[in-house]
Order: structure tokens, then C-alpha cells, then sequence
């Protein structure tokens, strides 16, 4: 058995009375493709079939976080920039959905951010925000492609002591990613 995809050459596959063969699909544009499969018998007479296949590899996504304390040495706001493995085109897909913002602790955050839902966990009793990206949240530089910045503006103090995540939510083209936020 013998399998081409897209008329890019002939490969074997392997097995006996079933075939397989794994295809790296990030070699490959996310479009329709075609994927053949030849079968010869051993007196050389041959039949070829094929099928065709929609790729849609996911974006991969670069999440960093980070938060500066402020004046009092306390956290009361978290930042978040996400890059994506794509590459500069001006017209390439965006994300959507939410970057969502974590902190282990009890103290219920007063987001500024009218848009933004903040809820507590029922069992651990933390707390979390969600941000609906909007094309504001994203940046375009000609050099380096579409970026996308936001932050958390909580109006209350955490103590350095807590841990905070920050976390996008893949879409169907957008690989989800977190982000511990550090020290600035």
C-alpha cells in the first residue's frame, strides 16, 4: 500500500491486511487536501482511491503574565500579552473567546472593567475574572504580526505571597495557553 497526498510522491505505508500511516499535518496549509491510496497486488495490477481532507492545524499561542506591585508592595493589577506562531500578515485569523485571570485567594476582586465577569470558585473559595477579547485587546507591528495585550485592573491589594495565572481560551483555530504572572 502506498499513499500521496496532495501529488507530492508515492509513500509506503506499513502493515499486512490493514495500513497506516501518520501524516505531520503542520507540514501542510490549512486547506482541503487531497490523500490517495494505491494497492498492489502481486501480479502488478493496482487500484487508487482517494478522499479529500480538510486540515485546520491550531495556532499555536505564547502566553505571558506579569504584575508589578504597587506602592503599598501589594498586587492590584495583572497584565497579559499573548504572541501566536503565525506569521506577519496583516489578514492572518484572530483570537477570540476569553483571557481569564486566577488568583489563590479569597478576596473577591473589584474588576474596573465593566465587560469582565469575576466569580469564586465553590470549593476552594478563589477567585477568577473573564475578559472577552475585543479588537482593541490587539496590536499589529509590521515586523513582528498581531499580538494581543491586556490587563486586570482588580482595585484590590493582593499579597505577593499568591499565586496568579493568567489564560487564554482557545477558539477552533487558537491553541490554549497559561501563563503564571511574575514579578516585573
Amino acid at each position: 500500500m502506498q499513499v500521496e497526498v496532495d501529488s507530492n510522491g508515492w509513500v509506503l505505508a506499513s502493515g499486512t491486511t490493514s495500513w497506516s500511516l501518520s501524516i505531520v499535518t503542520t507540514a501542510y496549509s490549512n486547506a482541503t487536501h487531497s490523500i490517495s491510496a494505491m494497492a498492489i497486488d502481486s501480479l502488478g495490477h493496482s487500484t487508487t482511491t482517494s478522499i479529500s481532507v480538510t486540515i485546520s492545524n491550531l495556532i499555536q499561542t505564547y502566553s505571558t503574565g506579569w504584575y508589578g506591585p504597587d506602592s503599598t508592595g501589594n498586587v492590584s493589577t495583572v497584565s497579559e500579552t499573548m504572541f501566536w506562531g503565525g506569521d506577519t500578515n496583516y489578514n492572518s485569523k484572530l483570537p477570540t473567546r476569553t483571557v481569564i485571570f486566577q488568583v489563590n485567594d479569597t478576596i473577591q476582586p473589584n474588576d474596573a472593567n465593566a465587560a469582565d465577569t469575576c466569580s469564586q470558585n465553590a470549593s476552594t473559595g478563589y477567585w477568577s475574572c473573564v475578559h472577552t477579547i475585543q479588537p482593541v485587546d490587539l496590536q499589529w507591528v509590521s515586523s513582528m504580526g498581531w499580538s494581543l495585550h491586556y490587563s486586570f485592573y482588580l482595585q484590590v491589594e493582593y499579597p505577593l505571597s499568591d499565586t496568579f495565572t493568567v489564560t487564554y481560551s482557545g477558539d477552533v483555530n487558537f491553541a490554549s495557553s497559561s501563563a503564571q504572572a511574575i514579578e516585573t
